[in-house]
């Protein structure tokens, strides 16, 4: 089976995702394995800031003398375990390819084992949108607000949970968010969803970026049915937007911590979305 690209618009989007990765020489499997954390000198090494009130998170920016400032930015919102390594390990590799990375912590300090799934899944059915939206806006204006930050050139992947919640940023803050990356977000058009949470389909309208979808074709939470009802919804509003299906992965396929891992699907998906990232935060 080959993997499924649903494009609305023209072939741009396509092209210059996949020029941008080709040109790119650069190897992401590569560097989350040399760099998350490493220590290895000049690798971009965050920390835990405040944010807004109780709100803190994970903030990294670039090392590389020659990447320009002030530094498009991107926000990372994490799957339903938590602020864990993993999670700082993708702020610190965007980092290492040129972005300011800030991953709020909207669980405040909770974080959950990979093997404890029903822990995980008991926090995730007490998130609101309506606070992951006051949480965004925070974190929006903390960017906002440092010099080195471009903040006209802000944008958000997100994974599982978050990248539910990545859709929703791109409805919730039109004009400050410019591109969104979901990988595998899960209960954005569920029918019903098992979590409770509501469909995402009603906020369409109000989006104005550019968004990349990413799913996994054997995806047990995610199937095509619902991958149908996204795609209907955004071309019938007349929306840009890539969704990507891979075949032969699970959902997790990107997190090199879970069993679900699958390098070469995470490695093409990786370029996908920082050729998305070039062309809307870098080149806008």
């Amino acid at each position: 089976m080959k993997r499924r690209n649903l494009l609305l618009g023209t072939s741009a989007i396509a092209a210059t995702v996949a020029t941008s990765a080709a040109t790119s020489g650069q190897n992401v499997q590569a560097k989350m394995q040399t760099h998350q954390h490493s220590g290895m000198a000049g690798s971009p090494q965050g920390k835990m800031v405040p944010i807004a009130g109780k709100l803190q998170g994970y903030y990294v920016t670039p090392t590389d003398p020659k990447a320009k400032k002030p530094f498009p930015a991107v926000i990372v919102i994490m799957e339903a375990f938590g602020l864990n390594s993993q999670i700082k390990g993708i702020c610190d590799m965007c980092a290492k390819y040129g972005y300011a990375a800030l991953a709020p912590d909207i669980y405040y300090g909770d974080v959950f084992d990979y093997k404890d799934l029903p822990g995980a899944i008991g926090k995730l059915k007490t998130m609101k949108d309506e606070q992951f939206t006051k949480e965004l806006g925070q974190s929006l204006d903390f960017l906002g607000k440092r010099p080195e930050v471009k903040a006209t050139a802000i944008g958000t992947v997100g994974f599982c949970m978050g990248g539910r919640f990545a859709f929703l940023a791109n409805a919730a803050y039109p004009d400050r968010i410019k591109a969104s990356v979901a990988f595998y977000g899960g209960g954005i058009a569920s029918n019903p969803d098992p979590l409770g949470r509501a469909s995402l389909l009603d906020r369409i309208p109000d989006m104005k970026s550019p968004l990349l979808l990413i799913y996994s074709a054997e995806d047990q939470y995610i199937n095509a049915e619902e991958h149908a009802r996204i795609t209907t919804a955004l071309t019938n509003a007349r929306k840009r937007y890539t969704l990507s299906v891979f075949p032969n992965t699970q959902h997790g396929f990107a997190n090199d911590q879970r069993e679900t891992y699958a390098p070469a699907a995470a490695q093409e998906a990786w370029d996908m979305t920082f050729g998305f990232f070039k062309r809307y935060l870098k080149q806008a």
